[in-house]
């Protein structure tokens, strides 16, 4: 965190010498109803809760949303939870998932050179097909757990074969 600070940010002397006192020697304890751990020290991560928690996490993400679009993809992040959207025609079906695995191949490996964790087990694929082709195609990606639910996130489909006319 200390390095990405100064490296993206460009936080230097008294700024970063105040998140390297804020971020080191952490301890923590676990309460549960009327039970408390003993004290354990953290070795990374930031304090979860604490005002500058969510701030330093989209910080320490901020790499990801440089590595996403480098792979061309479009996408939104709101905190721990990040969307992907990636446009395409149904010709180009297959290429696309292929392009598709690549891009989740290199954030899961990012990932977890950065400590976090690819959750697929409530990581959502959604694939929408308008096509004149009838296209009958499905994939399985790696990374996603495939349910039978809907994604946690609602978008509108806009064709250029749908009209206005009654």
């Amino acid at each position: 965190m200390i390095t990405r600070l100064s490296s993206w940010f460009g936080s230097h002397d008294s700024v970063l010498s105040w998140f390297k006192s804020y971020l080191s020697s952490r301890c923590f304890r676990v309460k549960c109803e009327t039970d408390l751990s003993s004290r354990y020290t953290s070795s990374c991560g930031v304090p979860q809760g604490s005002v500058l928690g969510l701030l330093l996490f989209v910080m320490y993400t901020t790499p990801l949303s440089t590595l996403i679009s480098s792979c061309s993809l479009n996408h939104h992040l709101y905190a721990d939870d990040t969307q992907l959207f990636l446009s395409f025609l149904p010709t180009h079906f297959d290429s696309s998932t292929d392009h598709l695995h690549n891009a989740l191949d290199r954030i899961s490996f990012w990932m977890t050179a950065n400590l976090l964790t690819l959750n697929s087990s409530i990581t959502d694929f959604f694939c929408s097909l308008v096509s004149v082709y009838n296209l009958q195609k499905s994939t399985t990606l790696r990374h996603v757990h495939h349910s039978s639910q809907y994604p946690h996130f609602l978008y509108l489909l806009l064709s250029t074969l749908l009209t206005m006319t009654s």
